[in-house]
């Protein structure tokens, strides 16, 4: 049968080659196994990454524009000087903003939305702030100014407030998601594991009864040799690698061994 052509075949490679095409599997087996567990990890860090991310750009944004409305307060009071840091805090707000820009192909429709809502309101937000910062620091106008400012603020806020929620409730869900992902891959790297530790044992059987029973063979032969116990069966020699030919080379030695000393007793 093609089975037992197989078996022979494999009787007839070397000892190293059988050596090195089980160490071979074995190596790359345990390879498979951490490129398998290093691509899950690998893809679990891109989506929480990008989680976080979207995290990031909106707390960042809410704490610069934020701290824009601190210096606001202290720039309406004259006896303050104050004036570089309101418009420090006003171009780091923009720096974040730009951050926070809409994409149609990535973001999804209500937080796409909010963020066109948000950029909207920061470009009437600034044009109302040209206005206010060119004014004098004192006066009705300026007031006025003052408390539009704060309104479109409180708009803003609002918008990036909300923005947040959704982006929680996604977030949510795709760590939800990910979570599920985790639990299949668990699954899948223990069966994995299971798999390879089956044809580790495999390779190891394959390793003992194709090297090391027909030299444990061998030494026992020799054993008996060297008790003088020369009738011993002859050593089955099967295939034709290394330890094949030595069975065969042993078995005669053996039978010349034993016609020797028969050849001495009849003289």
């Amino acid at each position: 049968t093609s089975m037992k052509k197989l078996l022979q075949k494999w009787r007839d490679v070397s000892i190293k080659t059988k050596s090195s095409i089980l160490v071979g599997i074995m190596i790359a087996s345990m390879w498979a196994l951490v490129a398998y567990e290093m691509m899950q990890f690998r893809d679990f860090s891109r989506k929480s990454d990008v989680i976080m991310n979207d995290y990031i750009e909106i707390t960042g944004f809410m704490d610069a524009f934020s701290e824009e409305n601190v210096w606001l307060e202290a720039y309406i009071r004259p006896a303050l000087d104050v004036d570089r840091n309101y418009r420090l805090a006003g171009e780091e707000t923009d720096r974040r903003m730009e951050l926070l820009r809409p994409d149609l192909a990535a973001d999804r429709r209500e937080e796409y939305v909010l963020k066109r809502a948000i950029c909207n309101a920061m470009e009437h937000y600034r044009e109302t702030q040209v206005v206010f910062l060119n004014t004098g620091r004192s006066g009705d106008a300026f007031i006025q100014r003052y408390f539009s400012l704060k309104s479109q603020a409180a708009y803003i806020d609002g918008y990036t407030r909300e923005l947040l929620n959704s982006c929680m409730e996604r977030g949510g869900e795709q760590w939800q998601e990910i979570e599920t992902a985790n639990n299949l891959n668990s699954r899948r790297f223990s069966s994995f594991l299971v798999g390879a530790t089956v044809l580790m044992i495999v390779i190891l059987l394959i390793l003992t009864r194709s090297v090391l029973r027909p030299l444990e063979d061998l030494g026992g032969a020799a054993d008996h040799i060297s008790a003088g116990r020369y009738d011993a069966p002859p050593l089955e020699a099967r295939g034709n690698d290394e330890l094949g030919r030595a069975a065969r080379s042993f078995n005669l030695m053996q039978t010349e061994i034993r016609r020797t000393i028969h050849a001495l007793e009849k003289q």
